[in-house]
């Protein structure tokens, strides 16, 4: 009995050890991430790989800022198969991602000194996958802007019906419904 005991015992120690290991490597890693991305070279990965994951829609160049609350961009190009339609000059974001803990979106500024829209997206031609209910839903259940500011945002007669030059500053609030997908 005194043998089963203390087998018993020896496999909580090492499994709690086992645990408290695997904690502090996460925590590592994370740690690292964070570090990383705020550095030059981890600023560029990062810009390279919002490339990748958008299939090559999303092109960000001069990446800059305090990762995860305060970026900026020199440009930011959207694309589809027939080229860019957006581009985004000096932009900069600064929020409260830890916000979302609590389901509120907190941005404290957006703002871009220039926006280009020069035509509408090229329709997919594949179909849109069904969503479900679960999953892929971040349940947020308010926004709020504090300052949004676009120095210049210039609109193609081909989206807007006219050719349109604009400035825009503002704040916004909104209570959203349970979940935004």
């Amino acid at each position: 009995m005194r043998f089963v005991l203390r087998l018993l015992k020896r496999i909580l120690r090492i499994g709690l050890w086992t645990l408290l290991g695997l904690v502090v490597l996460v925590v590592v890693v994370l740690a690292g991430g964070y570090v990383f991305l705020n550095t030059q070279g981890g600023q560029h990965f990062a810009a390279r790989e919002v490339g990748k994951l958008s299939g090559g829609m999303v092109s960000i160049s001069g990446l800059g800022g305090h990762f995860p609350d305060h970026l900026t961009a020199k440009k930011i190009v959207v694309s589809d198969a027939k080229g860019p339609y957006v581009t985004v000059d000096d932009a900069a974001l600064r929020w409260s991602p830890f916000a979302l803990i609590h389901r509120r979106l907190h941005v404290e500024t957006l703002s871009a000194q220039r926006i280009d829209v020069t035509r509408l997206p090229k329709s997919s031609q594949a179909k849109p996958a069904k969503s479900s209910s679960s999953g892929g839903s971040l349940p947020i259940h308010t926004a709020r802007i504090d300052n949004l500011s676009i120095g210049r945002l210039d609109v193609t007669k081909d989206v807007a019906g006219q050719k349109a030059a604009l400035s825009i500053h503002g704040h916004a609030t909104a209570n959203l419904p349970a979940q935004v997908k």
